[in-house]
């Protein structure tokens, strides 16, 4: 593998977390950041995905935020962030990440139903029906 270069090391990530093994995509990701900031964005939204699947989700968080403060016209780590603060039950918050994700990126399907979730979770089904 080139070691000098990121994208290896973020496809190893990505079949790493498709086996489940989310720590040691994590690593992989962790190895990719180091190599290219300028894509970084893009795989701390994959270190927050990994986490949230280890149920780590305030870690997931922080990747999250530091994907958005790279890039904050990417829809993805909004999704990811809204995702995981519904998790946390803090579902006015994850509905603005999702309102977030929506604006950037309207054809993106997941953030429509985390907003639809949340807004069900709340209690507000007429609203969640035009999510």
């Amino acid at each position: 593998m080139d070691q000098k270069h990121a994208p290896p090391y973020n496809n190893k990530g990505n079949c790493l977390y498709e086996l489940g093994r989310h720590e040691e995509a994590i690593n992989q990701y962790d190895k990719a950041i180091a190599l290219d900031q300028k894509h970084a964005s893009y795989y701390y939204s994959n270190k927050g995905i990994c986490l949230s699947e280890l149920v780590r989700y305030e870690e997931a968080i922080e990747q999250y935020n530091k994907a958005i403060a790279l890039d904050q016209k990417d829809a993805r780590p909004y999704n990811g962030k809204g995702i995981c603060l519904s998790k946390l039950g803090r579902h006015e918050e994850a509905i603005e990440q999702f309102d977030k994700a929506i604006t950037l990126d309207q054809k993106f399907a997941a953030p429509f139903n985390g907003k639809g979730n949340c807004l069900f979770e709340l209690g507000r089904h007429d609203e969640a029906i035009y999510q």
